[in-house]
């Protein structure tokens, strides 16, 4: 009987190779939005249950993947994964990280992956919507707004959050880099989301996010290999055992690749 483990992670690159020629259609043309949004989807759902198994059989040292359900965290780490991977090929870049690859010093939410499946989201934004009309001020409740909302696909409704928790308290490096993933990853304008980026490397450096979505958006320009290889490198010596570690260490061996070629 084949590899569990083999056999899932042929399909990983199966799904990384059809989300790079998904991309590719999409910025050639040949396929509209709408088809798009649901080939999109539906390759990174299948990519969260994917790495999520992957995890598991980590996790029970090498046991077959059906001996035990799941735990919440597990399927968290799946779920972000599995986020990373969509990143990976350049796709999705809104909603992928998630907390667990925060890190460093810095405080605050991180969205949820766009288009993991996710346990009634309407509950979640109803919940987030209560929260902010109690504590209309408070940069967390605006934020766990915005994420809600992405995880929902309103995209401008959740990039007016995090604008609004920017206003709020300037200080903040979770706001900005929301914001710079929507202006990068949704909107195609690159530039000034990396410009925001590098406000908050320079004030947070040890905020891995900002360095996470720099390299995955620097590597995206085709002049922007240095810039993305030096944001993974910093955020791996930041987090060298995350759960995204080892998708970052990949994209960083490929980036290096190509600037042999």
């Amino acid at each position: 009987m084949p590899d569990t483990r083999a056999l899932l992670q042929a399909r990983k690159s199966d799904l990384m190779a059809a989300l790079r020629r998904l991309e590719q259609d999409r910025a050639e043309g040949t396929v509209d939005a709408r088809a798009y949004q649901r080939a999109r989807q539906r390759y990174e759902q299948e990519a969260a249950g994917v790495l999520e198994r992957l995890d598991l059989l980590t996790d029970a040292g090498g046991a077959r993947q059906n001996s035990r359900q799941p735990s919440a965290g597990s399927r968290l780490g799946g779920i972000a994964a599995g986020a990373i991977l969509a990143l990976a090929v350049g796709l999705a870049l809104l909603a992928a990280i998630h907390q667990r690859t925060a890190g460093g010093a810095a405080t605050g939410s991180a969205p949820p992956a766009l288009g993991a499946p996710t346990a009634t989201p309407s509950r979640q934004l109803v919940a987030a919507e209560r929260r902010v009309r109690l504590a209309p001020h408070s940069v967390d409740a605006i934020l766990d707004l915005g994420n809600a909302l992405l995880a929902s696909n309103r995209t401008q409704a959740a990039d007016e959050q995090f604008v609004k928790a920017m206003r709020l308290d300037p200080t903040r490096p979770e706001p900005p880099t929301s914001h710079a993933l929507v202006l990068g990853s949704m909107l195609g304008r690159v530039t000034p989301a990396l410009t925001l980026l590098r406000g908050v490397e320079a004030y947070h450096p040890r905020y891995t996010r900002a360095w996470l979505i720099d390299g995955l958006l620097s590597s995206r320009l085709t002049a922007g290999r240095h810039r993305a290889v030096a944001a993974f490198e910093r955020f791996l010596a930041l987090e060298p055992h995350g759960t995204v570690s080892p998708e970052v260490r990949s994209m960083l061996v490929a980036l290096r690749r190509s600037g042999t070629r």
